[in-house]
Formats: C-alpha cells, structure tokens, sequence
C-alpha cells in the first residue's frame, strides 16, 4: 500500500516515483480486469436484447482454443430463457497482478439461485454456486 501524501511526491527520489507509478499501474490493471470480468458476466450471450455478441475473450490469441469456445457457445444451456429466473451475482473477487503488470490471475465466487419453469408449469428453485477463474495477458494496450 502506498502511504504518502499528494504535496510530498515532488519530494521523492526518481526510482521511488518509479515504484509508485508501478504500484499505480497493477491497481488500475485489477480494475481493468474485474471490468471486464463483470462485462463478461452481463454479455455472456447471444440473447442480450437482440445486441450483436461482445466478444471479451482473446480468440486470436494462438494459446485459446477456439474450437472448444465455439462448441460451448452452440450447446444450449437451457430450452429456453422465457419463464426462467437465473440470479447468479459474482462476488468475493481475488485478483493478482505480477510484479512486470503484464499477467494476473483472478477468482470469484458465484452463489445464486435459479428458478426454472416445469412442463406442468410450476417453478422450482434450484440453489447453486460456482467459482469462476479466469488468467489475462496483457497484450500491447489490451487486457
């Protein structure tokens, strides 16, 4: 944690306001990522309102596999969205950033609670949590 205050960083040394600017930089980057993270958890989907799909996941990237993205996003999740009440809120994030800014991993807890519609027509909740990981790279500009 960085304790100075604003009129004493005129005072630093060159490499202590090197370090600051470091320590600044992965603060913003844990930002930038659970942003993302949260964008990725509203525009998960094709269904969105009709909106055409953000793509957040490095598809070009040589190390992602493609094939396997594709595959899941055609495999339905349920039949259909109409009736059905999906609450799934990301909390608890744990994001780390390496010393060189240019890698993290990161963690969240999902507990939530979906209630699904039954052919008779009655609702029945179903409780459930999950853990969602995700690694990022830095790549240029772009987490």
């Amino acid at each position: 944690m960085i304790d100075i205050k604003i009129e004493d960083l005129d005072l630093l040394e060159d490499e202590e306001f090197e370090q600051i600017e470091k320590e600044i930089a992965k603060q913003l980057s844990v930002i930038e990522v659970s942003n993302l993270r949260g964008q990725a958890a509203i525009f998960h989907d094709d269904q969105h309102i009709g909106e055409k799909r953000r793509e957040l996941k490095a598809l070009k990237h040589p190390s992602f596999d493609v094939e396997g993205e594709m595959k899941f996003r055609s495999t339905a999740v349920v039949d259909s969205l109409e009736g059905n009440m999906l609450i799934h809120p990301l909390t608890t994030p744990v994001i780390e950033v390496n010393k060189e800014n240019d890698l993290c991993r990161a963690t969240w807890w999902s507990l939530g609670i979906m209630l699904r519609k039954k052919e008779s027509g009655r609702f029945f909740p179903e409780p459930g949590s999950g853990r969602l990981k995700t690694n990022t790279m830095r790549d240029g500009s772009t987490t």
